[in-house]
This record gives structure tokens, sequence and C-alpha cells, in this order.
């Protein structure tokens, strides 16, 4: 029997050579992938907690209470707090993530995202019936940061009341 010349397809050497080019290109490019999803998320969440800093100040100064951030009680997430009548605070209904990032109106707990922790010496950030920042709220900075990587950014807020990335740290 004669071979036919001209065979369709490819030779098992040429699709070896193309798994081990994609191969070398995914290990190559996996860890800048990773870096680059790490800074996403930490960019993020800081985004995050300056967007519900803005919220509380905001609510404070159109309802004429206290207004606060909670970052004490929960690792992957925060509370807005207000001052209620009887001088209590009370969990504010906001819109927030859960663990698996859905976006869900009415909860109360303020979810990260997933594996980023927050640090705040002092606990609450809170905001006077004028939307000032109280002076304790001012003396400390917020750390947002990954764990196992050296990458932090620091919120501050302003005494007006108004809050900004200070500093990254790479």
């Amino acid at each position: 029997m004669k071979r036919d010349q001209h065979q369709n397809g490819f030779s098992m050497i040429e699709l070896v050579v193309v798994i081990a080019i994609l191969g070398i290109m995914i290990a190559i490019g996996s860890p800048t992938y990773l870096k680059r999803l790490q800074t996403q998320r930490l960019d993020a969440a800081a985004e995050q907690i300056i967007t519900h800093l803005h919220q509380a100040k905001q609510r404070a100064t159109r309802e004429h209470r206290p207004y606060r951030l909670n970052f004490g009680e929960y690792e992957n997430g925060y509370y807005m707090e207000r001052l209620n009548d009887n001088a209590e605070w009370e969990p504010v209904q906001a819109i927030g993530h859960d663990d698996a990032g859905n976006r869900g109106a009415g909860e109360y707990l303020l979810y990260l995202p997933p594996t980023v922790r927050v640090s705040y010496a002092d606990t609450f950030v809170v905001f006077n019936n004028r939307g000032y920042a109280e002076p304790s709220s001012i003396q400390n900075m917020i750390e947002v940061s990954l764990p196992n990587t050296p990458r932090k950014k620091y919120i501050s807020v302003s005494i007006a009341g108004f809050p900004k990335i200070a500093k990254e740290e790479r």
C-alpha cells in the first residue's frame, strides 16, 4: 500500500512542542496574574471603605445624627451604625457583599473582598451630626492589607470628614 503524501492533522511531536510552549508561557505569566489579582482586591477594598466613609458622612449630615463605621467586630467586614434616639449605636442597613462576592440590599455587615483584612486602632470612625470626623477618628489610619503579602493601603480621614488613601506599601 502506498502512503498518502498529504496527511491531515498534526504529528505527535508538533503537539508536544506546542503544549510545552504553552506550559512555559503559563508558568511565566501566572505570578504576574496572581499579583495583579491581589492588587485589584486590595484596591477594591480600599475604595469600598472610602465609599462607605463618604456614605456615613452624608447620612450624618442629612439626618443630623452621628454615624460611624465599626471595624472592631468582624475580620471580614464592618458595620455602618448610627446613634439612635436612646443614645445607643444601631447598625444601619446598607448594600454590601457576602463571602461569595454577591451584592445584596438590607444587609448589616459590609463584607470585604475575600482575603482582605482591615485593622484600625480605634475601632470606630465617627462622624458628628454636621459630617465632621470626631478628633479620635483622625488620629489613626485604617490599614487595608492582604495576608502573606507586604502590600498595604492606609486610609486617613480629615477633620472635615473627607477620607483618602494616605499611603501605600508594596
